[in-house]
């Protein structure tokens, strides 16, 4: 008997899907940033299969942090495969795993080659109950999106040739994260760093106003890590968002939980275009910057400041229309209200 389904939900980093799903994607998003961090690129393989699956295809996006840049590159589905005992998937001749990546990507005037291993992942915890960042949100069915941490922080070793000149990404860190589902949110706040001060610090955001049933609510992500400290602000654990304000391209955003107070502000930097998923197809296109900047400040809840740091570079994405965020998390409605 394959067990493979069952096995997938508690390892959210392996392939989500069946390859015979209709109306479906699954993404995962690899970011390398090299050690003196002038070199910045977020590498994004994926599937997506839409109202008409005979029309499905692999992909590759490609987006230059420094200079906003982007690729999408087309692959047939079939050139998509996966590992049914790891993470491990392959689209053509590039490979990518939680241990490392092999990039071939060649298209007119652009050109990526090379391969860098991973080292010290700092995994998201995976528990019987709760099979990964999204908590016990993992077992309801029918969301149109689910998310995925796959490594908060990993040391870089290994090389890539770009544009023919070499780059050494050796000593750098990267980051790791997938979704998968029938569409991303309607709107959603992104922001991600390891590049911080403390140099064990990793913070990952995301706030989305997600469609379910009928209805759809706004739920949260917000994980802070330092070495095997994990802080979680979660919808699914009570925690709230009590202060959203966002002008141009700054975001700064107050939350609690029972233990602690968290201050965030990020600001944009150069974006570029990259493609998101509607119904399964790669046709909505939104802005990503990952040159941004993360300013960070945790306290308890009598005010003492356990950590005060700066992340740069960081990812950070504002899509759709923020004010449905906001309208929702003053009115704190939750996944139950939005199934009533």
């Amino acid at each position: 008997m394959d067990y493979y389904n069952i096995r997938k939900i508690w390892n959210p980093d392996w392939f989500q899907g069946n390859r015979r799903h209709k109306v479906y994607f699954e993404g995962w998003y690899f970011k390398l940033v090299n050690a003196d961090k002038t070199v910045v690129y977020a590498v994004i393989p994926g599937i997506s299969i839409g109202e008409k699956p005979e029309l499905a295809y692999s992909f590759i996006q490609v987006i230059n942090g420094i200079s906003g840049e982007t690729r999408f590159l087309k692959y047939e589905f079939d050139d998509f495969s996966f590992s049914r005992n790891s993470f491990e998937i392959s689209i053509s001749n590039n490979i990518f795993s939680n241990s490392g990546l092999k990039l071939n990507l060649t298209e007119s005037g652009f050109g990526i080659n090379g391969e860098i291993s991973f080292r010290e992942n700092v995994p998201y915890p995976v528990r019987l109950l709760s099979p990964g960042v999204m908590g016990w949100y993992r077992f309801v069915p029918t969301m149109e999106c689910y998310h995925g941490i796959v490594s908060m922080l990993h040391d870089l070793q290994g090389e890539l040739i770009i544009a023919d000149k070499k780059v050494d990404f050796s000593g750098g860190k990267g980051y790791i994260e997938k979704d998968w589902g029938k569409s991303m949110p309607l709107a959603w706040i992104w922001m991600q760093s390891n590049h911080f001060i403390r140099k064990n610090l990793s913070f990952s955001f995301s706030v989305a106003n997600i469609p379910w049933k009928k209805s759809a609510f706004t739920g949260f992500l917000i994980i802070l890590s330092e070495g095997e400290r994990f802080y979680r602000f979660t919808t699914y654990t009570g925690s709230r968002i009590t202060r959203l304000s966002h002008e141009g391209e700054q975001i700064e955003i107050e939350i609690q939980n029972r233990h602690y107070h968290l201050f965030v502000c990020a600001s944009g930097a150069t974006t570029g275009n990259l493609k998101a998923p509607i119904h399964g197809e790669m046709s909505r296109t939104i802005k990503e910057s990952i040159g941004a900047v993360i300013k960070l400040r945790l306290e308890d809840r009598k005010g003492n400041v356990i950590l005060e740091d700066s992340g740069d570079p960081a990812g950070l994405e504002i899509a759709g229309d923020i004010g449905i965020l906001q309208s929702d998390l003053i009115k704190n409605k939750s996944l139950r209200e939005a199934g009533s």
